[in-house]
């Protein structure tokens, strides 16, 4: 599935993760729905964001209820069909968008639908 990434002037790109327990954004149906920068520009256009001015790389999207729907065809016009949006049915009904460096490599663990960003450090890793 071909996508652009979201990258702000600074050069850094967005990250879709959902940190609340339930279910995982992107890690409880494709991986490339995280980076996927349709999924942004969509998020800023028709939620609601919160941003902390102490957290520069880091945006809060409240998802209103009524719009979940409309998220969620538009997830399937886009091609990513049949996401079941859980992670947006709990009490915080939101998502985080991170920035990281073009190039910086990471994963996106996840833990009881709690998802979280672990950069490649190569510090702490023993490399043979």
């Amino acid at each position: 599935m071909a996508n652009s990434r979201f990258i702000r002037e600074d050069g850094k790109a967005a990250v879709i993760v959902s940190h609340e327990f339930g279910a995982g954004f992107s890690s409880w149906y494709n991986k490339d729905m995280a980076v996927d920068g349709r999924i942004v520009k969509w998020l800023y256009d028709n939620c609601n964001v919160f941003s902390d001015e102490k957290e520069e790389d880091e945006d809060y999207i409240k998802v209103p209820k009524d719009i979940i729907k409309d998220f969620k065809e538009f997830l399937d016009f886009i091609g990513y069909k049949d996401v079941h949006l859980f992670c947006l049915h709990n009490g915080r009904n939101g998502l985080s968008i991170h920035y990281l460096p073009v190039g910086t490599v990471f994963r996106i663990n996840e833990y009881d639908g709690a998802e979280s960003i672990e950069v490649f450090d190569t510090k702490s890793y023993i490399v043979l």
